[in-house]
């Protein structure tokens, strides 16, 4: 655990009660705002100043990018990662120090060896750099919001044979493939875009599959089109926290659903890099990627 590490969990126990998910429907499903206290979106800050230092400054389009733009690139998918850590636990009952955040426990950020955005490990992996101090257990008292408690639609679970045997590895990993959604309302963007998988360009050619895909999107309150939104790169804190700029985890996809029948590759006006996607629309809503990731977590811890 490195100091921004250290400093989160301090933050988390500091805010104990506070609700960081709001449940919105949409006419797809449920998704999930995501909102957090002035101290967590500074420990983002903290964490994007230090890794921007490091982190190559060309875009995934391969654009070269200021460094100004390239900190609150890295800013957004701090926080989008946070969202996900913090809804694992909340929403998907997993124990705090069971769920992993790669930023919170690299020794430093000049090396990408061994990099993970999050991972769930097993009650009695090897991996306890999460473990908080004194071997307190947080599960629960993070919010008092509401918790997924098995309430969720039975339907039918893609690759259900995985969640009926034990996890080999030990550990589930997970991505975060956060965007912005400026053109439209989400309730459209949900309806026309895509959960995003691995990706390739001449920079980056062996990225490994994730177990699972979470889609968080930030939402402008106002449509506006592509200069406009180029524009407001620079006033992110300050949208983020007026809520302008709302953060939502919209869906989720496993790893047999990403690289399966219905999945495609698009280019995504990127350049030469090609990304592996899978519709929204196809994956389905929280609830029901909150009940798949609960279902292999009991299999691993079992």
């Amino acid at each position: 655990m490195n100091r921004y590490g250290k400093e989160f969990i301090d933050i988390c126990k500091k805010y104990s009660d506070f609700q960081y998910f709001y449940e919105k429907e949409l006419d797809f499903g449920t998704v999930l705002e995501f909102r957090a206290p002035a101290d967590m979106y500074n420990n983002c800050v903290k964490i994007a100043r230090e890794k921007a230092r490091y982190t190559m400054d060309y875009s995934q389009s391969l654009v070269l990018r200021p460094p100004e733009e390239k900190e609150i690139k890295q800013f957004k998918g701090i926080l989008a990662e946070t969202a996900i850590q913090l809804y694992l636990v909340q929403k998907c009952r997993i124990p705090f120090h069971q769920v992993h955040r790669w930023d919170l426990e690299r020794d430093t950020f000049q090396s990408a060896s061994n990099e993970y955005d999050l991972k769930i490990t097993a009650a009695n992996g090897e991996n306890t750099n999460g473990k908080i101090a004194n071997g307190e257990n947080t599960n629960g008292k993070i919010t008092n919001g509401e918790i997924a408690n098995g309430e969720i639609a039975n339907r039918e679970i893609a690759n259900r044979e995985v969640t009926n045997r034990k996890i080999a590895n030990r550990e589930i990993t997970i991505e975060s493939r956060a965007s912005d959604s400026y053109k439209t309302s989400l309730d459209s963007f949900v309806r026309q875009y895509d959960i995003i998988g691995k990706y390739s360009n001449s920079r980056k050619t062996n990225e490994k599959k994730a177990d699972v895909y979470m889609r968080p999107v930030y939402q402008f309150t106002s449509c506006m089109n592509k200069t406009e939104h180029k524009s407001k790169l620079y006033e992110t804190y300050k949208m983020i926290q007026s809520r302008e700029l709302q953060l939502y985890l919209v869906s989720g996809a496993t790893k047999e659903e990403m690289y399966g029948e219905r999945s495609y590759t698009k280019n995504m006006d990127q350049g030469s890099t090609i990304y592996r996607c899978l519709k929204i629309m196809d994956a389905g809503d929280m609830k029901r990627i909150s009940e798949i990731i609960s279902r292999r977590f009991v299999q691993l811890d079992g």
